[in-house]
């Protein structure tokens, strides 16, 4: 178990500590990142104001939703019921989804890009909004230091992948797990990895997550392909690790994007949580790339960074080493949530959303073509 302290700026002094985060990955799958007084002060607030909202009446909570993003609140257990056990739910746990705020007359609103729009603040939540930006814009700087100094550990240039995070689709989920009963059988969240780069985990002190370290020898899938993914793999099969909630600390560990940039040397971390006597709340980070970014590989080649060439113009666009980031979050989400009015929105009822994000597509692998190593 690793607990570290993040700086604010970050230079080749410290690769060394880049080098011990990396280490802690592939060793752990996780590391601590210790928080400061006021970084704790803004994670209270945010505690205070998550469970204010969840505790509104669920007719006022469903009202937070729109048809153009996926920001809003989502209950998760609403499609997993387990008919075999008299109605029990599978997975108990409702969100509150914050993506990139994008108010109406955004130039990528009024083009229709997929999945861009405002966040539907719920105002009968005094200072929810406030409190929710403050933490997220305070977990994005640390978030753009950690990959900074991921990046100079595997001896790439320090902005070689924040650059890919400029203007990045991070998003913060606000989570509320209720306590283990007669209807809410013991499963929070079923086994998984984040489809993100980097995830920063906030626990209260309740506790129920666990992480699943790196195996030598074990099969780990690529959740950015379609073909493959990483719901509920290993579920059952041990090691797990309990993550302990300490005081004043953050959980780092590597998404689905993370794996790809770096060829798998850096894995995605399975995760789940199961539920405990005390309801129990966290917020997720997601550190994100650019929505209209092309993320591609990046491998060794005689000790020296570079990176995968595309694929022929003859061949697929996107490989098993490249995807357009922007697709493969519209892709997932939309599977994720079909019932939600931004998926009805984008997959039947606005033709122009999927106009847009094809074109989009066509003109960032466009860029990179000409881009090629």
């Amino acid at each position: 178990m690793s607990f570290f302290c993040v700086p604010k700026q970050v230079g080749m002094e410290d690769k060394s500590l880049g080098a011990e985060m990396v280490k802690a990955w592939r060793n752990d799958g996780f590391f601590y990142i210790n928080i400061n007084t006021e970084q704790d002060k803004l994670l209270t607030r945010a505690f205070d104001a998550s469970r204010s909202f969840m505790n509104m009446p669920m007719e006022y909570k469903r009202l937070c939703i729109n048809e153009l993003s996926f920001s809003g609140y989502y209950v998760g257990n609403e499609y997993k019921i387990d008919a075999e056990n008299n109605g029990r739910h599978i997975e108990a746990w409702e969100t509150y989804n914050i993506c990139k705020d994008l108010p109406m007359d955004d130039r990528r609103v009024i083009d229709k890009w997929p999945c861009h729009g405002p966040v539907p603040w719920p105002s009968a939540v005094s200072g929810y909004r406030n409190a929710m930006q403050s933490w997220k814009n305070e977990l994005g700087q640390i978030g753009t230091s950690v990959v900074e100094l991921i990046a100079l550990a595997l001896g790439l240039n320090r902005t070689t992948i924040s650059g890919l995070c400029v203007d990045g689709w991070h998003r913060l989920q606000t989570l509320h797990y209720p306590a283990r009963d007669t209807v809410n059988i013991g499963k929070g969240l079923s086994s998984h990895t984040d489809n993100g780069m980097l995830v920063l985990l906030a626990q209260d002190p309740v506790g129920g997550l666990h992480v699943r370290p790196p195996i030598e020898g074990e099969l780990r899938l690529r959740n950015w392909l379609d073909t493959e993914s990483t719901a509920g793999m290993y579920e059952d099969v041990e090691p797990w690790h309990f993550v302990v909630p300490y005081n004043r600390t953050l959980v780092c560990f590597p998404g689905d994007t993370f794996q790809l940039l770096t060829d798998s040397f850096i894995l995605a971390t399975p995760h789940k949580v199961s539920l405990n006597a005390q309801e129990r709340f966290s917020f997720a980070y997601f550190h994100e790339p650019n929505f209209n970014t092309v993320v591609r590989s990046l491998v060794l080649k005689d000790g020296r960074p570079s990176e995968v060439c595309l694929p022929d113009e003859q061949q697929q666009a996107e490989s098993e080493q490249c995807i357009y980031y922007g697709r493969f979050f519209t892709s997932l989400w939309t599977r994720s949530y079909p019932l939600r009015p931004a998926t009805r929105r984008i997959l039947h009822d606005d033709p122009k959303c999927r106009e847009r994000l094809a074109f989009l597509q066509q003109s960032a692998f466009a860029i990179k073509q000409n881009e090629r190593c």
